[in-house]
């Protein structure tokens, strides 16, 4: 059986991956999978590192490829999925470190961490985890490391 890596990466290889979306304002769309040459030796060896034995599925992911972008729209192909090429991992983990502490020097407005759960279901987290440390930034939507 695959492996949902193995899945993600046949269906990005397909022959065919342009994708033609109409929406309902009648607005065409053409998306696309694109993925980059695999992950080399030195960068899969710090990603390794950095992932301290965890991640198991997105090292076999970076080993195939050094980022990739999962319905790319064609007119501006950063409007997608995307995974980051390994060298781009920190500096994404940066910028959203900015968003995560941006309250941290005003009392105010700083909190500790913590969590709620809205009437919705939805999980708000407050302040930065304490396992922010750990965090590895590999993976986005549109133009927002997550």
């Amino acid at each position: 059986m695959p492996t949902p890596v193995e899945k993600l990466l046949a269906f990005a290889r397909k022959p065919h991956p342009r994708i033609t979306y109409a929406a309902p304002d009648k607005t065409v769309t053409t998306l696309q999978h694109m993925l980059a040459a695999s992950a080399n030796t030195h960068d899969l060896t710090a990603l390794e590192s950095r992932l301290g034995g965890h991640g198991a599925a997105l090292l076999t992911l970076y080993r195939e490829t050094n980022g990739a972008r999962l319905f790319a729209n064609a007119a501006d192909i950063d409007e997608c999925i995307y995974f980051l090429p390994i060298d781009e991992m920190a500096p994404a983990k940066r910028e959203l470190e900015d968003w995560v502490f941006m309250h941290a020097d005003d009392p105010e407005m700083a909190t500790e961490y913590g969590e709620e759960i809205d009437e919705d279901g939805r999980l708000t987290l407050y302040g930065a985890p304490p396992w922010w440390d750990s965090v590895v930034v590999f993976a986005g939507y549109g133009y927002a490391p997550e």
